[in-house]
């Protein structure tokens, strides 16, 4: 990738910034910290690695200090370092411990907007373009989490435009919200025949033992399977089927249990269904679906 003109980044981002030749700067705030004194326009860059890594060295050395990226990440970012080895540093800074255990290979890049929501992450060894590139999707993304949160204020009436489910189911990703009222809606408006966006499947596992049966019936098909397969393993390419055979089993399993405890009838014909069709043990599958239908009406 060539390196973007300067020029372009004026027009893109609809600022002249004045190069002084600075080192990016970090502060030593803590996270909340940060969200607490970012504004409408500045966002949060968190840069995860390990003191004396080769990785650390080189970023200390040969991207962090050239002016392009120091200038414009000190314009439209605060930004952070966090330690893996260095755990004292972090209480009281559930943002620090959950990026400390989200990152598996060093050094890891989050960028957050002013309410604490990661828009976009990486990791691995970048060099200036990619820091650069990285920045400028974030500064995009902001503007689309910025439109998002407006909407949010008026939840009711935009709870059936999938564009703004998408962009809001995306932002709980980012936190780890377990309880997705935003997942439901998608699913209602969504028909089960849909290619389904990564992050949608993202959160019907992040979901699932609270979306009552809805989120496997996605998942179960060949061409979603594939793709939560990929969610599933991203550190590891082995085994993707196996593993999302076993989850799509688990999520079916879980809801059959939700259907027994809540006595929902409809849900446990759907699970039965959906067992017989997704196990590849047929007996057994009819056996957990008969052992099920006598708990359900004895």
């Amino acid at each position: 990738m060539k390196r973007l003109p300067s020029i372009a980044l004026i027009v893109m981002m609809s600022l002249s910034i004045t190069s002084y030749g600075q080192n990016l700067k970090f502060t030593n705030n803590t996270i909340p910290d940060l969200i607490f004194e970012a504004d409408s326009i500045q966002k949060i860059f968190v840069y995860v690695t390990a003191s004396g890594e080769e990785a650390y060295s080189y970023m200390e050395r040969k991207v962090f200090t050239d002016p392009e990226i120091a200038d414009f990440y000190n314009a439209y970012f605060l930004n952070k370092i966090i330690y893996q080895d260095k755990d004292s540093v972090y209480k009281n800074d559930p943002y620090s411990t959950k990026f400390k255990a989200e990152t598996k290979t060093i050094p890891g890049f989050y960028f957050l907007d002013h309410q604490g929501y990661v828009l976009l992450s990486e990791f691995g060894i970048k060099n200036a373009d990619d820091l650069l590139r990285m920045g400028m999707s974030a500064n995009i993304m902001h503007s689309v989490s910025s439109q998002v949160n407006e909407k949010k204020q008026n939840y009711e009436a935009n709870k059936t435009d999938k564009a703004f489910l998408k962009e809001l189911i995306k932002q709980e990703n980012g936190i780890g919200i377990k309880d997705s009222v935003a997942l439901y809606d998608m699913l209602y408006v969504t028909s089960e025949d849909d290619y389904l966006d990564i992050e949608i499947i993202r959160a019907i596992l992040y979901n699932e033992e609270s979306i009552y049966g809805d989120g496997y019936k996605f998942i179960s098909e060949d061409a979603n399977r594939s793709l939560a397969a990929i969610v599933c393993c991203e550190e590891d390419n082995m085994g993707m089927d196996e593993i999302m055979y076993n989850k799509a089993l688990e999520i079916i399993q879980n809801n059959l249990t939700i259907a027994l405890n809540e006595r929902n009838e409809k849900l446990l014909d759907d699970c039965k269904e959906e067992l017989k069709r997704v196990m590849t043990d047929k007996e057994k599958a009819e056996r957990i679906c008969n052992k099920a239908h006598k708990r359900f009406y004895r």
